[in-house]
């Protein structure tokens, strides 16, 4: 039976330089995979690219 006392024994509660590289770099590259993926949803769309407040793009 796992009690509460051993169960944070067991569970590594600091943040180790390593540990917070690998965490920044994991959330940057999902950011900018993100951004790579909206800018093709909008490049391959046949409407006009529109930002969050309404004003969208002239092309002529």
């Amino acid at each position: 039976m796992v009690t509460l006392i051993n169960y944070k024994r067991w569970i590594p509660t600091e943040m180790s330089p390593v540990k917070a590289l690998f965490l920044s770099m994991f959330m940057l590259s999902g950011i900018l995979m993100w951004g790579a993926g909206i800018y093709a949803a909008d490049a391959a769309g046949d409407l006009p690219a529109v930002d969050g407040y309404g004003v969208t793009a002239s092309v002529d």
